[in-house]
């Protein structure tokens, strides 16, 4: 009911000081087809008035805002005299230190969305329309503001953490620093999550980020020095054997390993780990014969990083025949989505320039089909975006980019996150992790690389 009697024209002009508060609820009374009594309006809008609350998370945020000392605030409030005053006296110590000003419609005989209010408070406060954004629950003072050339933001209660995420991003100068600075914050703590919710201290991830950040003191893995296990605790990595996967990406992104002990671990692979199809398996366990494409690909990587890719031809044709035939569209037993393939196989291009000359059309087809489809996972937007970086794509070759980017870029955490969802899984037991600190590395590194 407060609604109803707050949308009438009467109430139009109480908010206007254009009538008393006396003269108003007399007035709402044939507005609302004589269903109430004005004794009966006044009672609900002095009830209403008492239930009157703040957004605390909305505050904070603007709290956050005004220390910054890079935005200047004010704030326009449809509102009448006697119920400016009530906020003055119940929240007058909070909001008059957040805001430079207040522009409560009584005062100016206007009110929102009447145009002549928005460009008096631009002329107050002298700024161009371009440089100002309002934040308003009414998509109609939304409008009016667009009209004007401000910029605007319709902020609905219901979305709150939403909301406020978006409003964070569009305020920040720079997400890459904010992801930095949530990297450095929580440093040596980037642990993987599972599905269960259950933290799990694995080596992979870590060994990811340490290769898209370049900083050591970042991560927290232990540091094998021939075959690396997936698992850091020595309870899981009994349980299940070294790795292939983990393995290839430890040896190349460590650099305190020999050159022997590398060469000596591929001759391994090659005697030991190989399918009936002569495929790469996941393993070096032959009780556990499992192949994976994306394991296949960072195999590869480490096989051509040191020369040796040409005694790897079946697994590598096998790689082209998932890419050729997107077998990679649902993932695979140990990697939750199509972007990972990509991904990787992507970072083998880097290191094979005979590989590359092979899969490069192939591959790029494959990526700029999956640009800007409406993803809202952020692991999976920046996974794709490195891949498509690492291949020579840019915002000229492929527009694309630009609309995955700007997803990417308001998909960040108010701490200066981003939440990806799962990356890997354990092959037979349904079981996904996800990783807040690798998703935030690859965000920032594609930011970098496609806004820096």
């Amino acid at each position: 009911m407060v609604s109803q009697i707050c949308h009438t024209p009467s109430w139009f002009k109480y908010e206007r000081g254009l009538i008393n508060e006396e003269q108003v609820y007399k007035a709402v009374v044939p507005e609302m087809n004589n269903k109430y009594s004005s004794e009966t309006i006044k009672k609900v809008i002095e009830t209403g008035r008492s239930a009157l609350a703040i957004q605390t998370a909305l505050m904070e945020f603007l709290q956050i805002l005004s220390k910054s000392k890079r935005y200047r605030l004010f704030a326009m409030s449809n509102i009448s005299e006697p119920d400016y005053a009530f906020v003055q006296s119940r929240f007058g110590s909070t909001i008059n230190m957040l805001f430079e000003r207040i522009f409560p419609s009584y005062a100016s005989r206007d009110r929102k969305p009447n145009l002549s209010f928005f460009q008096h408070v631009l002329t107050q406060i002298d700024v161009f329309p371009s440089q100002t954004l309002l934040i308003d629950d009414e998509i109609d003072n939304i409008i009016a503001a667009r009209s004007l050339g401000i910029q605007g933001f319709l902020f609905k209660e219901k979305y709150i953490d939403k909301n406020l995420r978006c409003l964070f991003n569009m305020c920040q100068d720079d997400p890459c620093n904010s992801g930095i600075a949530y990297l450095q914050r929580h440093a040596g703590q980037h642990f993987s999550i599972t599905s269960e919710g259950n933290e799990i201290k694995e080596n992979l991830s870590q060994l990811l980020i340490l290769e898209a950040m370049r900083d050591a003191s970042l991560v927290s893995y232990v540091a094998h020095t021939r075959l690396f296990n997936f698992f850091q605790d020595e309870s899981m990595a009994l349980n299940f054997p070294c790795d292939i996967d983990t393995t290839s990406i430890g040896l190349t992104v460590v650099d305190n390993i020999s050159s022997s002990v590398i060469h000596n671990v591929l001759d391994q692979i090659l005697s030991t780990c190989l399918s009936d199809d002569g495929i790469i398996q996941v393993y070096f366990d032959s009780h556990h014969p499992r192949v994976d494409p994306v394991v296949c690909v960072n195999a590869l990587s480490l096989f051509y990083t040191h020369g040796r890719g040409h005694e790897v031809h079946r697994t590598e044709q096998w790689v082209y025949d998932v890419l050729v035939h997107r077998a990679y569209k649902q993932g695979t037993r140990y990697y939750n989505t199509a972007e990972c393939f990509l991904f990787f196989l992507a970072r083998l291009l880097k290191r094979a320039p005979v590989v590359r000359e092979k899969m490069i059309s192939v591959l790029w087809a494959r990526i700029e089909e999956r640009l800007a489809n409406h993803e809202t996972d952020p692991l999976v937007i920046a996974l794709r975006l490195v891949a498509a970086d690492a291949i020579g794509m840019t915002e000229k070759t492929t527009p694309r980019i630009a609309i995955d980017l700007e997803q990417l870029c308001m998909l960040q955490e108010a701490d200066g996150s981003w939440n990806g969802g799962p990356f890997l899984k354990y092959g037979s037991h349904n079981i996904s992790m996800s990783n807040r600190g690798l998703t935030t590395a690859l965000a920032v590194n594609a930011i970098r690389a496609y806004r820096q």
